[in-house]
This record gives C-alpha cells, sequence and structure tokens, in this order.
C-alpha cells in the first residue's frame, strides 16, 4: 500500500502550533522547574555564605545537607498535596505563586542575614505561603526560609528561631479564619502583636537583658514593614484568588448567570428538568453529609454540552468549574471510569426519579395512589442495572436517598406544573 504523505502545513500554521505547543506546558512540569531552581537557591547561599564568612568545611555541608533536606520535605508536601487534591483553590493549577514566593524568600534569607535578629521578617512568609498552598507546606515553606538564613548568619540561637517560628506558627492559624470570612484586619492585627511580644520577651529582654528606646527601633520597623507588606498582598489576594473561588458555585447556580439563562433559551423543559434534579440532589446530599454544591452544579450542567452542542471539557475549563463538580460530571458521561463518587450515585438515582416523574407528567397520570411503589420500581430497577457494583457510596446513604425520595411526594405536583408552562 502507499504510505499518505503527511499534510504539508503553512508556515502560519507552523508557528501557530509551536505557539500552543509552547502554552501547553503542565502545571506539573512548571512546578518541577520551579522546585529544582528554589533548591538550589537555598543550597547555593547557605554554601556561597558559607565560606563568605570563613565556615570550616564540616560546618558547610552540615548546613547545606540540613538545608537541603527542608526544600526537598517543602517540595515533597506541595506534590503531596497536588496528588492528593489537599492544596487551597486554585494553588495546583499556579505552582509559581507557591515557588515565586519561596524564590524571593531566598533572597531576602541572603538580606537578612546581615540584618541584626530583630530585623528578620517572616511572619509575612508564615502567612503567605500557606494561601498559596496549605497549612503544613506554608509552614514547613517559611520555617526553610528561617533556618536557612540562621545558617547563612552564622548565629544558630534557638531563641532566635523561636521568636520567628511560634509567631509564625500562631499566624498561620490566626489566618486560617480569612479563608472563610475575607476579613483580616483583626488576623493581621494579632499576628503583628503576637510577633511584637515575641521579639521583646526572646530578643530585647533574653538577649539584651536591658531596656532602652534603642534596642525597639529595629524590631518596631521590622513589625511596621510586616504589617505593610500583608495588607499590600492580602487584598489582591484575597480578591483575586480566595473570594472567587469561595463564591464560584454560587456564581455558577445562579439563575441569571450566562450558561444558565442559556440552558433556558436552548430548552425550557431540560432547563427545569436540571432544576428538579439539582433541588433533589442537593438535599439528599445535605442530608448524608456529602458534597452538596458540587452535586447541584453538576445536576445543572453535566448535560450541557450535549444540549448546546460545545465541547463540554472547555466549557468547564473557561468557566473554571471546581474540580469535584468536573469530576461527577465526567462521570455522569462516561469520561471517567473510575469508582463513582457517593455524589454521582446520589445524581444518577435522582436523575431516573426526575425522568420517570416526567413521563408520568406528560402522560397527565396521578400517581398519588401509588406514589411509593412507581418509586420503589425506579429505584430497584436502577440497582439492577448494576450501579453499585461500581459505586463508594455507603448502605447508610442508599438508605437515606431512598427514604427521601419515597417521602417527597409533593414533588410530583411542581414537575407537573412545570410540564404544563413549558
Amino acid at each position: 500500500m502507499d504510505r499518505e504523505e503527511p499534510e504539508e502545513k503553512e508556515p502560519g500554521e507552523k508557528e501557530k502550533d509551536q505557539g500552543l505547543k509552547i502554552k501547553k506546558i503542565h502545571p506539573e512540569r512548571n512546578a518541577i522547574i520551579y522546585s529544582v531552581v528554589w533548591v538550589i537557591l537555598m543550597v547555593g547561599a547557605v554554601l556561597l555564605l558559607g565560606i563568605g564568612r570563613g565556615a570550616d568545611r564540616y560546618t558547610i555541608l552540615c548546613e547545606c545537607i540540613l538545608s537541603f533536606i527542608c526544600s526537598f520535605v517543602t517540595v515533597f508536601l506541595w506534590q503531596y498535596g497536588r496528588i492528593s487534591k489537599t492544596l487551597r483553590f486554585d494553588a495546583p493549577e499556579h505552582p509559581f505563586r507557591f515557588f515565586g514566593m519561596l524564590m524571593v524568600g531566598a533572597f531576602a534569607c541572603i538580606l537578612y542575614s546581615i540584618l541584626p535578629d530583630t530585623g528578620w521578617m517572616f511572619l509575612a512568609f508564615y502567612i503567605l505561603l500557606p494561601m498559596v498552598s496549605n497549612s503544613l507546606t506554608g509552614l514547613c515553606g517559611a520555617t526553610t526560609l528561617l533556618i536557612s538564613t540562621l545558617f547563612m548568619s552564622g548565629s544558630i540561637e534557638t531563641m532566635t528561631f523561636l521568636v520567628y517560628f511560634v509567631a509564625g506558627v500562631m499566624g498561620i492559624a490566626l489566618f486560617e479564619t480569612v479563608l472563610d470570612t475575607a476579613r483580616f484586619a483583626m488576623p493581621l492585627f494579632l499576628s503583628v502583636l503576637i510577633q511584637m511580644v515575641t521579639l521583646l520577651a526572646g530578643e530585647v529582654l533574653f538577649e539584651n537583658k536591658n531596656l532602652n528606646l534603642q534596642s525597639f527601633i529595629v524590631p518596631c520597623i521590622n513589625l511596621l514593614i510586616n504589617a505593610v507588606l500583608l495588607t499590600i498582598a492580602l487584598k489582591p489576594m484575597i480578591a483575586s484568588i480566595i473570594l472567587p473561588r469561595r463564591n464560584l458555585y454560587q456564581t455558577i447556580t445562579d439563575p441569571e448567570y450566562v450558561l444558565m439563562k442559556e440552558l433556558r433559551e436552548v430548552s425550557v423543559n431540560d432547563y427545569f428538568h436540571a432544576l428538579h434534579t439539582a433541588r433533589l440532589s442537593e438535599n439528599i446530599c445535605k442530608d448524608c453529609g456529602l458534597d452538596h454544591e458540587a452535586a447541584k452544579t453538576a445536576a445543572y450542567y453535566w448535560k450541557y454540552g450535549k444540549l448546546t452542542d460545545t465541547d463540554q471539557e472547555e466549557l468547564m475549563r473557561i468557566h473554571h468549574f471546581p474540580e469535584d463538580a468536573v469530576r461527577i460530571i465526567r462521570q455522569m458521561n462516561r469520561k471517567d471510569n473510575t469508582a463513582l463518587t457517593p455524589e454521582t450515585t446520589v445524581l444518577m438515582f435522582c436523575d431516573a426519579e426526575v425522568n420517570m416523574m416526567e413521563l408520568f407528567a406528560d402522560r397527565g397520570m396521578d400517581i398519588h395512589s401509588q406514589y411509593k411503589t412507581h418509586v420503589n420500581k425506579i429505584l430497584d430497577r436502577k440497582i439492577e442495572s448494576g450501579i453499585l457494583n461500581r459505586s463508594k457510596i455507603s448502605v447508610m446513604d442508599m438508605n437515606n436517598l431512598r427514604k427521601y425520595l419515597l417521602e417527597d411526594e409533593m414533588y410530583y405536583d411542581f414537575i407537573c406544573s412545570n410540564r404544563k408552562q413549558s
């Protein structure tokens, strides 16, 4: 057989393809590159400053090894958080936020090594790093910077470490509330206050053992700059990372959202079907302690690609669908063959229930006298299909699902009313 010659592309198309390849570099690959650069920066800085201050080879070797281990643990925690999906918000998609901050920290460590101990500004790193990763990864990253600074300065004092570490841990704990409230004034005030107390108690009193105006100048400047840096950094971070992600479910399930409006315009029946299925799924998932927001979102949008003739994956990417909702949608469309999540299982049963109720409504049947019989038939038929053989849903949650659907007889009237309107 003659081999087909590959179709030769125009020069402009080749350049376009090359440009697309450049843009398709995965965040995972970027994270590895950033990790290597940061580890080299940390270990290289410890090595060079150790040589510069005239430390012996054994001390330099020990400090470089310890700095490498701490840096490696930070990188490991980041990668583990990405795999286990414990990193906050969209951190896995933007690794430079975390590693870029660490690289800035590496240069800050070099600067801190020539400043007095009371002038080190680690509070900002302890508070900001967890927000672009998670608490454990951020804590490890900031502590790595602190330990490396101690090595670079050549004065490894336990009290100096405790002064910044204790205040940093308290700062992380206090700012956990920011993720829920987006109000950082009080956590910021308390964090700076705790840092002031530890600095005064640990460095000024313990080290100098006297009180004079001169000993307060550097700590006060330190605290002031920390407060200003955090205020400047937190506002855009909360506005661009925390608030959009926290309100994302509410935004994309709003009836006036652009996708919801488009669904209404394409098919009123399918729109009401999505509403009924979402309502049942949400309430059942709430009763079972499952992710009701992800189930509700998936109920609205899992058929969206077929109804509007659009690429479902591209649609979810453009509109930043939360990963949990994306997984349910993929499983509903059989594009994810892993074990069904409990939320997906609930949605499948609710979808079958609404389909059957709509069929009865279209035929004008009054099923109130035999409502429970019909519901049990629908559920049993779904179970006989083998859906539970590949589902993670528990027996207790299945019992709650059945109980809820059996007791929600009045919902059939809503379905009938909507079918008449449409």
